[in-house]
């Protein structure tokens, strides 16, 4: 059965990314953003990046993969040129307190930066299936921007795709 608590505390993260204006994007974990429009670096520019600092990083079905030991050493040249963050739901939840201990958050690395410490979600999917208590089916569902019509996978439809949920399985 979900973890409707949890889930509620992810609405109030969400609620919380989109007030504070956070870089929202459900394409991904954790990602770079430029600063200035707030759009996640194509992989290209991260790429580019981890060339220059002598970082391994390889493709996999889920986008970029950087082996944890790697990911500080790779997001500090970003930190340093005053890259913004950008992350889905569940990597958003990751670095919140209320989700701290989870399995989402058990993973997250620090990272030093010119404005001090950054926390990097560093989690896979089965996390999120335990985190929430959700089926495969229920976090494609819930967090997978191909669930999404792609003009859909915003914060505010995420939100009231969860809330949804939430409601529904009260019911039930």
């Amino acid at each position: 059965m979900a973890n409707l608590k949890r889930l509620r505390d992810l609405v109030d993260v969400l609620k919380d990314v989109k007030k504070t204006e956070k870089n929202f994007n459900l394409e991904g974990w954790f990602g770079l953003a430029d600063e200035e429009t707030g759009e996640p670096l194509a992989y290209e520019a991260i790429e580019d990046i981890a060339a220059e600092n002598d970082v391994y990083i390889e493709h996999d079905s889920n986008g970029l993969e950087i082996d944890s030991g790697d990911l500080q050493e790779l997001a500090e040249p970003f930190l340093k040129a005053g890259c913004g963050t950008v992350a889905c739901a569940c990597g958003w939840a990751a670095v919140y307190p209320q989700f701290k201990g989870t399995e989402i958050a058990k993973g997250n690395i620090d990272v030093d930066g010119p404005q001090g410490k950054h926390t990097i979600p560093n989690f896979h999917w089965g996390d999120v299936w335990d985190t929430f208590e959700l089926t495969s089916d229920q976090a494609d569902h819930l967090f997978s921007s191909f669930r999404y019509p792609a003009s859909e996978a915003t914060v505010d439809h995420v939100i009231a795709r969860v809330e949804g949920f939430i409601v529904e399985h009260e019911t039930a």
